[in-house]
């Protein structure tokens, strides 16, 4: 009896959802955003606990003359740059959502591009975050080479910690 029930409400049901899945747009000053922009502004790269937070970095170009590493997350299916590592041994991320410099306290593993495999970073804020960062190296390109896959492991003061899954590249700007 309840599986009759449950069939007749779900096929009654079906087209009205069909119809509200097939309605649904999002305006932008007058245009329609895609799929895509509006996972970008929405979709929030982890959810919030006690472990420090990554944002996404709004400008991530090695400087001229240096060589560097960009490491990219996923969130909501859109690839969103957390990490820039430059080869001098500075570094930034967006941590709890202020742009946070870092610097490298030691590396380890084949280097490419000047960044070491495995690195270490300490927080310039003195709030007491670390960043590891461990990658795996994939194929060369002119000036450079991709990060196959990776992770970074951000830690707090108190302990807690965040790992994200990456993946990116290592390069030199002439």
């Amino acid at each position: 009896m309840r599986l009759a029930y449950f069939r007749r409400y779900a096929v009654a049901c079906l087209p009205l959802m069909l119809a509200l899945v097939a309605c649904e747009t999002t305006e932008t000053s007058g245009k329609t955003a895609s799929t895509s922009e509006r996972v970008r502004s929405t979709v929030p790269l982890s959810v919030s606990t006690e472990a420090p937070d990554p944002g996404a970095i709004k400008t991530y170009s090695v400087p001229a003359g240096h060589c560097g590493m960009i490491l990219w997350a996923m969130a909501g299916g859109e690839p969103v740059p957390v990490f820039l590592g430059i080869d001098e041994g500075t570094a930034e991320m967006e941590i709890d959502g202020k742009m946070t410099r870092l610097a490298r306290q030691s590396g380890s593993g084949r280097s490419r591009a000047g960044m070491p495999q495995n690195q270490l970073y300490q927080s310039l804020g003195g709030d007491g975050v670390t960043v590891e960062i461990n990658t795996v190296w994939g194929r060369n390109f002119p000036s450079g080479s991709y990060v196959e896959r990776g992770t970074i492991t951000l830690s707090g003061a108190d302990g807690w910690q965040r790992v994200l899954p990456v993946a990116g590249i290592a390069g030199c700007k002439p």
